[in-house]
């Protein structure tokens, strides 16, 4: 089975759900602490953006404004 390629992931504080996002494929749901997304987002090659409050995004190609550091 090929890997799918991740352009975003997102986590919510409220309730540690996260939103992995593909290409080409339905997003999946599920739950993590911020500690475990932040670091699955960083090997997938995602960078942090801006977001709400309560919700961290990270995203494959950033606008370079947008992109922030935790």
């Amino acid at each position: 089975m090929a890997e799918r390629e991740i352009v975003c992931v997102e986590w919510h504080e409220g309730d540690d759900a996260i939103c992995v996002t593909y290409v080409d494929d339905e997003p999946d749901r599920m739950m993590a602490t911020q500690s475990v997304v932040a670091d699955f987002a960083q090997e997938a090659g995602l960078h942090p953006v801006a977001a709400p409050d309560g919700v961290c995004r990270w995203v494959q190609d950033p606008d370079p404004d947008e992109e922030v550091q935790f």
